[in-house]
């Protein structure tokens, strides 16, 4: 059985080096493209909730990006509410 995220209703996307985009840059059939900012954030909630097997399918694509899976990227979600709290 597959959990979904819970449901935020959100207002603005927060910044991330000054563009309005959470660190989220894009996405398509194969995952996500992150920025360095966004891999930061999601390293840090890991050391306290754990690592995911889809880790090791995280890649560099430039200088300040990264391609995630969209496992990679529901972890973050799931561990991102866990911080946020109810």
């Amino acid at each position: 059985m597959t959990v979904a995220p819970r449901h935020y209703e959100h207002h603005a996307i927060a910044f991330d080096e000054n563009v309005q985009n959470a660190g989220l840059i894009d996405c398509d059939h194969n995952g996500c493209t992150v920025t360095s900012n966004w891999l930061d954030h999601y390293k840090k909630m890991e050391a306290t909730a754990g690592t995911i097997a889809a880790d090791a399918n995280i890649w560099q694509v430039s200088a300040d990006a990264f391609h995630i899976s969209y496992e990679v990227k529901i972890h973050f979600e799931t561990m991102l509410d866990a911080e946020n709290g109810p």
